[in-house]
């Protein structure tokens, strides 16, 4: 899933993923990786990590 783009120096794109600042890691299970249905992989990754899809928001702003 990606929702934009950035460059990134060395080491801030680890930072920013320390600090919560709107990234969400989700383990790459098996399932998750190559379940069969490919339309759910997105909700599934969010539930992993205990996000809810309809608690994002559309709302955007800048670095």
């Amino acid at each position: 899933m990606l929702l934009g783009h950035a460059g990134w120096t060395a080491g801030q794109l680890e930072e920013e993923i320390v600090h919560g600042n709107a990234w969400y890691v989700a383990p790459a299970t098996e399932e998750l990786v190559f379940g069969a249905d490919p339309r759910r992989k997105w909700v599934n990754a969010l539930t992993s990590v205990g996000v809810h899809p309809a608690s994002l928001t559309q709302a955007v702003g800048e670095a």
